[in-house]
């Protein structure tokens, strides 16, 4: 399956479909379908699988450990999306690191990868001389690898 509905996603993340479309009205532009828009009422919108791991990484961000707001997940989904490793495909990537900044607001966010071909993360980043893991409160590691696994196991038993 390479394609999918709102109401597929919903079964897939398992969450209702009424939660759902409140993340695509709260973050209006963010959960845009990359394959179709919806053309009117009951004609659904089409998603890709990439589509569908944004929004598993989506509900990690939200719900997991850190919590985080709609707005800052949803800018999370989109630096990860925009990188030129994800480009590529979420296929090629089994982990992003986003480093957060101090008292937990993530003002600037730094997505660094690792792949099958790659053993570890960089983090030598200077900003302007100053270490910048000595400024960081917390580092958020997202499973690229797991998340994968986790929605296409639920693709397939569909």
């Amino acid at each position: 399956m390479d394609t999918f509905t709102t109401t597929q996603i919903c079964k897939v993340l398992k969450i209702s479909l009424l939660r759902l479309r409140g993340w695509i009205i709260d973050t209006p532009g963010f959960f845009e379908p990359s394959i179709k828009k919806s053309s009117g009422p009951g004609r659904p919108a089409i998603y890709s699988k990439a589509d569908v791991y944004s929004f598993a990484i989506f509900k990690q961000l939200i719900e997991g450990q850190f919590s985080l707001s709609r707005e800052a997940a949803a800018r999370i989904v989109n630096s990860i999306r925009n990188s030129r490793q994800a480009s590529s495909g979420f296929e090629a990537v089994d982990a992003f690191l986003i480093l957060a900044t101090v008292d937990g607001k993530i003002e600037k966010l730094i997505p660094r990868w690792a792949t099958a071909k790659n053993d570890g993360i960089p983090l030598n980043l200077p900003m302007n001389g100053v270490d910048p893991v000595s400024l960081w409160d917390e580092m958020l590691i997202i499973n690229m690898r797991k998340i994968r696994s986790l929605v296409d196991q639920a693709i397939k038993e569909q």
